[in-house]
């Protein structure tokens, strides 16, 4: 009777390791695929405010621009905003801004490319902006802030001939300063 038992386990645990082989051999087995990297970077400041992510590299797109509309006057105003996130106004109030970028002692951003004579002017709600100068945009609430302004394309005003066709780009850099 206690062969009987020991042969009964016996073939239990036979069947069992018989079973487990069998399911290991009905998974497909795992093939190496691409390999990636994951940078994280970041910085920590003492600032109240912190700018949004998305604020921080925007692209204003024109279009298509007639030439003539230029040689005339400027173009519609074209929005655009800088958020500023988790504001706490402990430690300021105020939100000044600073732009800056390639102008021609006329205070607009002369744009390069094929087109020539194109600038662009930024103001906000007060008028224009001066660039290379702090300006006061707004006193900051906790939480969230949004600074609006408006970019217009125009003839640049150093430029004495007729706008030439063609695409154009530039850069804006801006800074903001807390008080």
């Amino acid at each position: 009777m206690r062969l009987h038992k020991m042969a009964a386990i016996v073939a239990m645990t036979m069947g069992m390791v018989t079973f487990t082989a069998q399911a290991e051999s009905t998974t497909p087995a795992m093939k190496l695929g691409e390999e990636g990297t994951i940078n994280f970077r970041g910085s920590v400041i003492e600032s109240p405010c912190n700018i949004s992510s998305d604020a921080l590299y925007q692209t204003i797109d024109f279009g298509s621009i007639s030439k003539s509309f230029l040689d005339e006057g400027k173009t519609k105003p074209m929005n655009f905003s800088i958020q500023l996130e988790q504001c706490d106004t402990k430690t300021a109030s105020q939100a000044h801004i600073m732009f800056s970028g390639q102008d021609a002692d006329n205070n607009e951003l002369i744009m390069i490319g094929n087109a020539k004579g194109i600038a662009v002017e930024l103001a906000d709600h007060n008028g224009k902006i001066t660039l290379g100068q702090k300006k006061k945009v707004m006193n900051i609430t906790a939480g969230k802030n949004t600074l609006n302004f408006v970019a217009r394309a125009k003839k640049s005003a150093g430029y004495d001939k007729e706008v030439s066709v063609g695409d154009f780009n530039g850069t804006a850099n801006f800074t903001v300063y807390y008080q």
